[in-house]
This record gives C-alpha cells, sequence and structure tokens, in this order.
C-alpha cells in the first residue's frame, strides 16, 4: 500500500529557477510540487536579502497568491523593505507584510527591491495546479483595476476564529474573497512561544496547504524548534522549515509547539474562497 506524503521539507524539492537580479539575493527556504505530492499546490517559498530584481511580465493558467513578510517580530507589520511588484497596468509598492491576489492569465512581475533593511521572507502559491508553467505576458487591463487586490492587517469580520493567547501568536494579515473579489484563503501569524496542543482535528472541502518557516536566512531550512503536526490521526515530527500539503477531506489537526528558541513564521491557505471546517 502506497504510504501517502503530506510534508516537504527545506531542501527536498528544487522549485523553479532563482531569476532574481542578483541571484544570490534570494534564498531558496523549500518548494513543493508533484515531483513530491501529486495534486499539491505548487508553492515556492524563500528570502530576499538585498535589493533587487526580478525582471519580465509573466501570466499562469492558475491563481496565485504572493506573500511578503517582515522578519522584524517586534514590528511585525513592517517589511523593512520598499517592495515593487507589477500586474498588468498598475505597479504596487509595499513596505508592510501583506499577500497579493493574481488572478489566472493576468500578467503580472517586475518585481523591484528598492531597499531592504532586514530579509524578507516572500511565499508564492499556485493554487489551482501541481506545476510551475509560465508564459511571457502584455498588460490588457485598464490601469486601477488591481490596485486593491491586496490585505495587510489581519481583518476578520465575518470569520469566526479559534481563540489563542496572545503570548503565543501574533496575527499578521487575513485574505479571502470578501477582502479581495475571487482571492482564495490564506492567513498568516507569528508563532512566539512553545504551547500545549490546540485546534481539534478537522476536515476541510478545501485542499490546504500549511508552511513552518524558521527566521534565520543564514540557516532557511532551520525551525528552530520542534512541532508535533498530526494528520489522520499520526504524528509528524517538524523541526525544519517545511511544507505541508493536506488534501480536502484528510482529519488534520491538533499541533503542539514543543519548543520554539526563536519565533517562527506561518500561514495556512488553500483552493477555495474562504475557510470552512467541519
Amino acid at each position: 500500500m502506497k504510504k501517502e506524503k503530506y510534508v516537504v521539507f527545506s531542501g527536498e524539492v528544487p522549485g523553479p529557477e532563482i531569476k532574481a537580479v542578483p541571484p544570490e539575493a534570494e534564498i531558496r527556504i523549500a518548494a513543493l510540487d508533484k515531483s513530491a505530492i501529486e495534486g499539491c499546490i505548487c508553492t515556492t517559498a524563500g528570502w530576499y536579502t538585498a535589493p533587487l530584481e526580478v525582471p519580465g511580465l509573466r501570466k499562469h493558467d492558475s491563481k496565485e497568491v504572493v506573500m511578503f513578510l517582515g522578519s522584524d517580530h517586534e514590528h511585525p507589520e513592517s517589511l523593512n523593505a520598499e517592495i515593487e511588484f507589477q500586474i498588468e497596468n498598475d505597479v504596487l509598492t509595499f513596505t508592510k507584510t501583506c499577500a497579493l491576489y493574481v488572478p489566472a492569465g493576468a500578467a503580472h512581475g517586475n518585481v523591484k527591491i528598492r531597499y531592504l533593511e532586514r530579509p524578507v521572507l516572500f511565499v508564492v502559491c499556485h493554487t489551482d495546479t501541481d506545476t510551475y508553467q509560465e508564459e511571457p505576458a502584455v498588460p490588457a487591463a485598464a490601469a486601477g483595476t488591481y490596485t486593491n487586490n491586496f490585505v495587510d492587517r489581519f481583518d476578520t469580520a465575518g470569520v469566526q476564529l479559534p481563540e489563542v493567547d496572545d503570548a503565543v501568536m501574533t496575527r499578521l494579515y487575513y485574505l479571502d474573497s470578501r477582502r479581495v473579489p475571487g482571492a482564495p484563503y490564506f492567513e498568516s501569524v507569528w508563532f512566539n512561544i512553545p504551547t500545549k496542543a490546540f485546534l481539534k482535528a478537522h476536515v476541510h472541502r478545501l485542499n490546504e496547504l500549511i508552511f513552518f518557516a524558521g527566521t534565520d536566512p543564514e540557516h532557511p531550512e532551520e525551525l528552530d524548534g520542534h512541532i508535533i503536526f498530526y494528520v489522520d490521526g499520526k504524528p509528524i515530527d517538524l523541526k525544519k522549515s517545511c511544507l505541508l500539503f493536506i488534501p480536502r477531506g484528510v482529519p488534520h489537526n491538533p499541533f503542539e509547539i514543543v519548543e520554539m528558541n526563536h519565533p517562527c513564521l506561518h500561514f495556512s491557505g488553500g483552493n477555495n474562497s474562504d475557510y470552512k471546517k467541519e
């Protein structure tokens, strides 16, 4: 019987080629595609460590979520950087931790980091495919179409959240189709300290992606802690930066932060317009 795989650790999957200029300004943390888990949400995560450009406009057949997360735990809302990102004929400038929604087929790219005081974590998720593919693109939409296609705060009006001690978790942003029309569900937090198991076992009607990342760019593979995460009733030990893919209908949680020597960054999201559990 084939054993199901739910997690990939840092370094297991190479991911798409690094296109940053200069290339040494990007450090890869983790990637996920069908070479590891068929039917997954294709994802790439890494650090930007210096000013850079990722030139050119491209498009994909899948919806895409791009996240930029600051690495200053004391000021979690700040990127400590200025990042430009183009969608169609709109050039957006970000200085705060945020999540950006790019619809399928939209021209996007020309990323520029104008200045950077601390490393910035970036994550790119293609929610409808397990394979990275791109085509060159030319912008066609009217200017102003995509100026509001992002969130940079944890606005959860109309969402029921689990009760978690503020000392354990610092919430960063919350994205879904109510905040940005057409966008899938994604949210991100800092986990600050160890905590006993929380969140009861549940299932979703969505495919879910979960990420835990250590925040030392010089050792991007290290989680600098120990998390026990349950999938289908079985514990998985997480001691490295990693991506978990939980197919719809597979029970998962609770999880316990056994050790946390330094706060870690986390996100969860999926290919549905909002978050629902059963």
